[in-house]
């Protein structure tokens, strides 16, 4: 019993890994995102760091008005999982606050009016993410950067014909060269001794300043790098600004100097905020997501597949540990989909006489027969059939407020006395913390806001528990069996 406990624990671990590692995206565009509305400033406020609410942050971001505060705080959580902000809670956990933590405070406006958030807004840029798709093909074929299969040109040329991604750069790498520079200079005295210095690949040519500046021997520095980069570099004292290419020749000096010389949805996450009437996926394709799958059959095909893939398990985790199908004759499954998961409950609940494959008429149009399951058509914002029991997994975490008590309200009117809605919904603690449980909530709670519905969201306990009551179910009871997904039973 205890080597078949621990294999169980292995799979939930390696199954919420996966989740977690599938929604890596949300972490890196969620920093784009605080980054574009300047959160870090507006906590900061010069080394002050107070804890602020999302209200408060937006207050100060946007000051004429306007945005959601809501949105902010879920990517806000994310981040703090991650350990980009410290969350902070008033006596008695009604509100939530957030600082900036070392790593959160790279992001803010330092003396030399720098930051690492130049350097995060240049690895997002709507160019470099259409490469991201193609990574692949730097094993299939190497001799073509999946970058130029992308763009039709290599980086540093496309940067160099375009001024606003060639400042962006020069300004990233001195947000992240600088720093360095001054670790350098406090433990390293190589430079003693040298009267012409080349810089190899320097972009603005900071380095070679903070170097001069401590080192007044060097009396000439060489800022070698791009022709179309130096073009816009700055006038600085005892420096010179020189064009190449590194392949041909270096300029001559008494030491050569050389540091690191270097997809479209996610880059709007923080249109989320400003504007969470529409999503992303919208501003950038035209149309919701399901409706945008739904007349690619590839594309919906493959999301068909994809969750079959990850609901399959979890049906049988819940098999495994929830008896609440017991009693049950007629099953509702809302938003079933192929009846993958109704066919497991059935072949494990012989009580289940009749199940009911309830999702979208052109879903169900595909669904394969299956023995003891009837598919029907409709809509759940506006009916739902009628059963002893009625299942849904991964659905309520797609809706609004609003349309969520209007689902309940559906499922209500379906259920006699005593019957109950058995839910399966990501969970999120109330409290954020860097377990993977929580990353992959919060991160899938990102891609949910920014691809399916900006108001949709992954809720707490807390939360479904007054959505339930509000739609008139008396009894409420969440059982944690699964990593991800945790069982509500919602009961008339």
């Amino acid at each position: 019993m205890e080597d078949v406990n621990r294999t169980k624990e292995a799979s939930n671990e390696a199954r919420i890994a996966i989740l977690e590692l599938a929604n890596m995206i949300s972490v890196p565009m969620s920093l784009n995102a605080v980054v574009r509305l300047n959160v870090a400033d507006a906590i900061w406020q010069s080394g002050s760091n107070t804890p602020l609410s999302a209200s408060q942050i937006l207050e100060r971001v946007i000051p004429a008005g306007g945005g959601d505060a809501e949105n902010l705080q879920r990517i806000l959580r994310m981040l703090t999982s991650y350990g980009v902000f410290s969350e902070h809670f008033n006596a008695d956990g009604s509100e939530r606050k957030f600082s900036l933590t070392e790593v959160g405070q790279t992001l803010a406006t330092n003396q030399d009016g720098l930051s690492f958030g130049a350097y995060v807004l240049q690895h997002h840029q709507d160019v470099l993410m259409g490469a991201w798709p193609l990574v692949h093909e730097a094993v299939v074929d190497p001799t073509v950067e999946p970058f130029v299969k992308a763009n039709g040109e290599p980086a540093y040329q496309y940067y160099g014909k375009r001024p606003e991604m060639n400042g962006l750069m020069q300004k990233a790498m001195s947000g992240v060269s600088v720093p360095f520079i001054k670790a350098v200079l406090d433990s390293y005295d190589g430079f003693q001794g040298v009267t012409r210095l080349v810089d190899v690949g320097g972009s603005a040519g900071d380095c070679l300043r903070m170097i001069l500046d401590k080192y007044p021997n060097v009396r000439e520095g060489i800022n070698f790098d791009l022709p179309e980069v130096v073009a816009k570099a700055p006038t600085i004292a005892g420096v010179t600004h020189v064009g190449g290419d590194m392949f041909k020749s270096i300029p001559s000096g008494d030491v050569i100097f050389m540091k690191d010389v270097l997809m479209g949805a996610w880059p709007l996450v923080h249109e989320a905020v400003l504007d969470p009437t529409v999503e992303p996926f919208v501003k950038t394709n035209g149309e919701p997501a399901y409706q945008y799958y739904g007349k690619r059959p590839e594309m919906n095909g493959l999301m068909q597949k994809a969750m079959s893939g990850v609901s399959v398990p979890f049906i049988k985790a819940i098999l495994d540990g929830y008896d609440g199908f017991q009693g049950v004759t007629r099953l509702v499954d809302v938003g079933g989909s192929a009846g993958y998961c109704l066919r497991v409950i059935l072949d494990k609940y012989p009580n289940v006489r009749e199940g009911i494959n309830f999702d979208l008429p052109e879903v169900v149009a595909k669904a394969p027969t299956i023995a003891g399951v009837t598919h029907v058509g409709g809509d759940m914002l506006k009916s739902i059939p009628s059963g002893d029991a009625i299942f849904m997994k991964w659905i309520l975490s797609i809706w609004t407020d609003g349309e969520c008590k209007l689902i309940l309200e559906n499922c209500y009117k379906a259920l006699p006395a005593g019957g109950k809605l058995i839910a399966c919904e990501p969970v999120v603690p109330k409290k954020s913390d860097d377990s993977h449980r929580t990353r992959a909530l919060l991160e899938h709670d990102i891609f949910l806001m920014t691809i399916y519905r900006a108001k949709g969201k992954i809720r707490t306990e807390e939360e479904f528990q007054q959505l339930g009551h509000s739609a008139g179910f008396s009894h409420f009871r969440p059982i944690y069996i699964d990593y991800f997904f945790t069982v509500l039973e919602f009961q008339k």
